[in-house]
């Protein structure tokens, strides 16, 4: 038997993630933000009642290869659809830095760049090499814990969240110190929603990586039964993939543009 039992979760969730974006763009035109704050308390709520719900299925012995697979193929359509929700705001950052128009004044670089933009060799590239860093231990978590050394894959673990939250408080600094809002200008606009679309990803794969920690020291992940920890791993992975094309576009390309 392959199938695990039906779950409500799937069709709730959704609901809850239309009510949290409908309420965003109730909030960006009526300021009323009530909708998005109800909405993300759902989706807390219930991701976390979802995983609940895994959990002892797993511990139930209804994670055979099959459903092991089915988890596997969600996750990487899961970060397919993450891949294209990336994809629309880079468009729109495409569009107007090559074919400003005149809502942007002709030119949206005369008053943002090398004004405001921060050097992309100071606090960007910090914040990549943690991330690549944090790519390499998490990693290697997961290589010793197919050695069975969970102890060593518990200190990588750990030093990944860390290296994710340090990451999470340069990007706030930066965020302080950048001398312009997301309602400035249309780069301002898809400068914020990038990088802080991309922090929050950072933030749920930091709660996925301690869950993982959570699980593996309580014995629930192995060597070999780890599909949790795999897609964890997939997803910041993801993450650091997605900073590399931030870096490169929104903080050195902008940056070499005529002003």
């Amino acid at each position: 038997m392959h199938l695990v039992n039906v779950s409500p979760w799937p069709c709730i969730i959704v609901v809850a993630a239309l009510n949290t974006a409908g309420g965003a763009v109730i909030s960006w035109h009526f300021n009323c933000s009530i909708n998005t704050k109800i909405g993300l308390t759902l989706l807390t709520f219930i991701l976390f009642i979802w995983w609940f719900d895994m959990f002892k299925e797993n511990t139930g012995g209804f994670h055979n290869a099959i459903v092991s697979f089915g988890f596997r193929f969600g996750m990487a359509l899961f970060i397919s659809s993450e891949v294209l929700f990336f994809s629309a705001f880079f468009w729109a950052y495409f569009h107007n830095c090559w074919h400003p128009n005149e809502d942007v004044g002709g030119d949206w670089t005369s008053e943002e760049y090398g004004k405001v933009v921060l050097d992309p060799f100071g606090l960007p590239l910090l914040n990549t090499l943690i991330l690549l860093f944090s790519g390499i231990t998490v990693t290697a978590a997961h290589h010793t814990l197919l050695q069975n050394q969970t102890f060593v894959s518990d200190c990588f673990l750990i030093l990944t969240i860390i290296l994710g939250v340090y990451f999470l408080f340069l990007q706030s600094q930066e965020y302080v110190s950048s001398g312009f809002s997301g309602n400035s200008s249309a780069y301002g606009t898809l400068f914020f929603f990038l990088t802080g679309f991309h922090g929050l990803h950072v933030t749920v794969g930091a709660i996925l990586l301690s869950m993982v920690l959570f699980r593996q020291g309580s014995g629930n992940l192995t060597e070999g039964k780890h599909v949790f920890f795999e897609s964890a791993a997939w997803y910041w992975h993801f993450v650091d993939v997605v900073w590399i094309f931030l870096y490169f576009f929104i903080y050195w390309y902008g940056f070499d543009l005529p002003s």
